[in-house]
């Protein structure tokens, strides 16, 4: 849960700033795979969680943050 938290307040910093650029401005979003270490993994399967977990994020309409 706090993962998430973390994960959605960076959601929104991301969401909410932009960078002003001439003509326009830029702004951008961004879809998060948000996960906890489990006491059986290793580096690959953190990665692999969180991968799968962003790609859930960015096929649900992104700008989003999914955990698990």
């Amino acid at each position: 849960d706090g993962v998430r938290t973390i994960a959605e307040k960076l959601r929104v910093m991301v969401e909410t700033s932009r960078l002003d650029l001439d003509p326009v401005p830029l702004q951008v979003t961004v879809s998060i795979g948000a996960t906890g270490v489990k006491k059986e993994d290793d580096l690959e399967t953190l990665v692999r969680r969180a991968d799968g977990l962003m790609y859930q994020s960015k096929h649900a309409g992104c700008n989003r943050v999914t955990s698990g």
